[in-house]
């Protein structure tokens, strides 16, 4: 599903109604609609509910204006508190709000936080509030008397459905600047918008629903949107049954470079992961003395001891038994509990542009590139890096801050600057694409920040480059299956025991 920046969705409400001829008010009303249905589906018994409705000028209050009537329709209780003047109203939102004003329902009009505070005993008698103040227009922060309505409403601490996006947010980001609505529930129109998905703006949207408003998908289709959603049928494709006559050499041997003294696990957990995720054959470069555990467990994989540091990392002197090894590989991984000693730095700055065959780097192998990111644009086959946002702080020079503000523009730009596919880990997981496509993951969960999840999905990631999977569908499917893996995981043993091996036991159910 496409996922829309503010001025993306003016355009396409644009052509629906000037192109299509479809009018602003059917819309509305097919918002507004919709809204109701979602909060039905949500409160069963809804009649028995008392709703405040808190609505702007804009065509964001019309939709809670539609809410409005026909929720009273419905023998509702509700009332609409109107931050604005009737007349100053949008010409939409304006039509909506005599209508209900003409049906009888209340509507008051605010113009400071004391008045609304003469209403505090109707606020505390309601059940559900329905924040339809500020749509996708607005630039935060939140000033004034709306400043100080929003607060004063999220201390009161009831049911709040958003209407569009929380008010408050900016709807092309994750950022959360000043007073923003919590929103217990988020219905959005025709596709869901940036801060739906990027945290920590997706931390006040609650559940969120995308409804249709009969905006036609043409519209959206011709746009040519450049940021969307994954899901299974963007990756589903990509898992056929086996035909007879398969044998361990057609699903790749991928090389997996990585472990030191004390984060051999890493690089074990990452050849796990991609036999798990159907590889059919891994071979683990490690240090020498790391070698001897590898060779015990995972039993399944085969090894490569390598001369190494005084540190117990990788030596240099290891480049032409590395190269060796290559040669014959369908895929490379690097990083994995690699270290950043020296002496490693240099050799992964000799070996990464011998590599013909795909290349994914994560971790550690990041890091030793931070200084020297040319050398990205020297391999000779598709790269994949997979940093998390204090990696990704370190390659584009930035502070964490920086790079969570805009997660989808820092990663699309190194993409594109340098010819590699980024993916950004986190909440809402980014994956951009070189030709100027990104795609926001959206399973996963908070028991997954545990050590040694990133090396699972270096693993997965890895291991489908390994069976010819292109970079960019391995870097799809690996991060929607990884987070999916964490969703099934904490259902079955809840999110706080949840342990990265955890999510390599379930990876065969999933994939069934």
């Amino acid at each position: 599903m496409e996922i829309l920046t503010a001025k993306e969705m003016r355009e396409i409400d644009r052509k629906a109604i000037e192109d299509y001829g479809i009018p602003g008010p059917v819309l509305m009303e097919n918002a507004g609609i919709q809204t109701v249905i979602a909060l039905e589906e949500k409160f069963q018994d809804l009649s028995k509910k008392r709703v405040s409705v808190f609505t702007g000028k804009g065509n964001n209050g019309g939709d809670g204006a539609v809410v409005a009537r026909h929720l009273f329709e419905k023998k509702v209780k509700v009332e609409i508190f109107l931050f604005a003047k009737k007349d100053d109203t949008s010409p939409d939102a304006k039509i909506n709000l005599d209508i209900a004003r003409n049906m009888g329902v209340p509507i008051h009009e605010i113009e400071s936080l004391d008045q609304l505070k003469n209403f505090k005993s109707h606020l505390n008698h309601s059940h559900i509030f329905i924040d339809a103040l500020l749509g996708t227009g607005i630039k935060p922060p939140v000033k004034g008397v709306l400043r100080s309505v929003i607060s004063f409403l999220n201390d009161l601490n009831k049911f709040t459905l958003a209407i569009d996006i929380p008010s408050g947010l900016n709807s092309d980001h994750g950022n959360v600047e000043g007073e923003v609505f919590k929103a217990d529930m988020t219905v959005t129109f025709c596709r869901p918008k940036r801060c739906h998905f990027l945290c920590p703006a997706a931390d006040l949207v609650g559940e969120l629903k995308v409804v249709d408003i009969s905006i036609p998908d043409k519209i959206v289709c011709n746009e040519k949107i450049k940021v969307h959603t994954i899901d299974r049928n963007n990756i589903g494709f990509l898992f056929q049954e086996r035909k007879q006559s398969s044998h361990k050499g057609t699903y790749g041997h991928l090389l997996v470079i990585g472990g030191s003294a004390g984060k051999g696990g890493a690089a074990a957990m990452a050849g796990l992961s991609a036999l798990r995720i159907g590889t059919g054959l891994v071979t683990l470069a490690v240090p020498q003395s790391v070698n001897s555990s590898i060779e015990m467990n995972p039993i399944e994989v085969m090894s490569i001891p390598l001369p190494e540091t005084k540190e117990g990392s990788i030596d240099f002197a290891a480049k032409d038994k590395l190269l060796e090894s290559i040669n014959g590989k369908s895929a490379v991984l690097i990083g994995p509990g690699i270290s950043t000693q020296q002496e490693t730095i240099d050799l992964l700055i000799a070996i990464i542009p011998e590599i013909k065959v795909p290349l994914l780097i994560d971790a550690d192998g990041l890091n030793c590139l931070a200084e020297h990111l040319y050398v990205l644009q020297k391999a000779k086959g598709q790269v994949i890096i997979t940093p998390h946002p204090g990696e990704m702080a370190r390659l584009t020079r930035k502070t964490v801050k920086d790079v969570q503000a805009d997660r989808t523009g820092i990663a699309g730009k190194f993409a594109a600057d340098y010819n590699v596919i980024v993916v950004l880990k986190g909440v809402g997981t980014i994956i951009a694409i070189p030709d100027g496509n990104s795609f926001i993951n959206t399973t996963g969960n908070p028991g997954m920040a545990t050590a040694g999840t990133g090396d699972v999905l270096a693993g997965m990631a890895a291991g489908l480059l390994a069976q010819k999977v292109t970079p960019p569908n391995a870097s799809k499917a690996a991060v929607y299956l990884h987070g999916l893996a964490g969703d099934r995981v904490s259902q079955e043993k809840g999110q706080v025991s949840l342990i990265a091996s955890d999510l390599i036991e379930v990876i065969p159910s999933i994939l069934k």
